[in-house]
């Protein structure tokens, strides 16, 4: 039986926003109670960036838009995949 290519990012997308939720409602909690919530919220960010292609789009027309906000994290995504493509063995 051949596996479907779609359920992944379905899967990703949906696991990215549990993430994100889950992460929001920590950052809610009072004080430094909620520091915690950052890295859940980060990483379904992330997941949804990757499975996403509107998302993709989104994200690059806010960092276009906002480059203080986005650019530096744009910056560092295309650092990280740089230096992914110069450990690849030739």
């Amino acid at each position: 039986m051949a596996r479907s290519a779609r359920p992944r990012p379905i899967l990703y997308r949906t696991l990215g926003i549990i993430l994100c939720v889950v992460g929001y409602a920590i950052l809610l909690l009072p004080g430094p109670l909620g520091w915690p919530g950052i890295p859940p919220l980060v990483l379904g960010a992330l997941l949804i960036l990757r499975s996403s292609q509107g998302a993709k789009r989104w994200f690059v027309q806010a960092s276009r838009q906002q480059p203080g906000t986005f650019g530096r994290l744009r910056r560092w995504i295309a650092e990280q995949r740089a230096k992914r493509w110069r450990k690849r063995p030739a």
